[in-house]
């Protein structure tokens, strides 16, 4: 499934009536997965590569709307994931994201140092056009709901937590997943750093290797650090690159995450 550090969602929204598009590309590269628990060696690569457009719009002050939709390549050569002739490829429009976002707590109405800033987000998924029984396509290939509780707090000037965690549901028998996030961030004049923990996991389904086994219905957990550097010009404009490792999981690769983004206001 692809993942984007530079792609989530914030409990710290736009600034009111303004919209921010977001321009990104992750390239993602694995050799080893896990077989259900153990882990093993491909007898070759496993590349994708997934270009997106986001749309961040703040309604409110504390409401808003979001979409993201993208198109990824991805290739093997592993012949044991069922490369012919040396490759095995496969292309299409990613599963498109949109939400809403409602912010119920905002630390700076406030005289508090306790308390966080916290939103409600609801969402949809429209699945893509990739073949979802590719190994270890790009979705699941099925269209679904989510919910997520979002948060964050200021500790002192420049310095700060995140997180978020949420429910996700889908069609035709893929299975539910947990997910969330946890982490910090620095920043210092036009330079931001964050670093963190991320998580998905699936509730049922079967293991790689099992009897009628099918990719989109596996028992999927991944679990992952990441971390991110921005830079903001003198025109409001955000550039950011960012990279995350996979530390653990079950019938996912061991994938390592490359990524750049910029984030535009209007």
């Amino acid at each position: 499934m692809t993942v984007s550090a530079g792609a989530q969602h914030s409990v710290w929204l736009p600034e009111k009536q303004k919209l921010v598009v977001s321009p990104s590309y992750v390239y993602q590269t694995f050799d080893k997965f896990w077989m259900g628990k153990n882990k093993v060696n491909l007898d070759g690569d496993m590349w994708q590569h997934t270009a997106s457009l986001s749309f961040d719009y703040s309604v409110t002050e504390n409401l808003a709307v979001d979409l993201t939709a993208g198109w990824v390549w991805a290739e093997t050569d592993a012949a044991m994931l069922g490369a012919v002739g040396g490759h095995l490829k496969d292309d299409g429009l990613t599963d498109t994201t949109f939400g809403i976002r409602q912010r119920f707590l905002d630390e700076n109405d406030f005289n508090r140092w306790w308390i966080p800033s916290l939103a409600f987000r609801v969402g949809g998924i429209v699945k893509g056009t990739y073949d979802e029984d590719f190994p270890f396509s790009a979705g699941d290939g099925a269209s679904g709901l989510e919910v997520s509780l979002l948060g964050g707090k200021t500790i002192c000037s420049g310095f700060g937590l995140y997180g978020d965690v949420g429910y996700r549901s889908r069609e035709s028998n893929v299975p539910d997943d947990w997910f969330g996030s946890v982490g910090f961030f620095v920043a210092w004049k036009f330079i931001s750093l964050t670093a963190g923990y991320r998580f998905t996991q699936g509730l049922s389904g079967d293991d790689i290797g099992d009897p009628g086994f099918t990719f989109p219905t596996v028992k999927e957990i991944s679990q992952n650090v990441e971390a991110s550097l921005s830079i903001t010009d003198s025109g409001g404009r955000i550039y950011q690159v960012f990279f995350a490792h996979t530390i653990d999981g079950r019938n996912t690769g061991e994938r390592n995450i490359l990524g750049a983004a910029i984030s535009l206001t209007w």
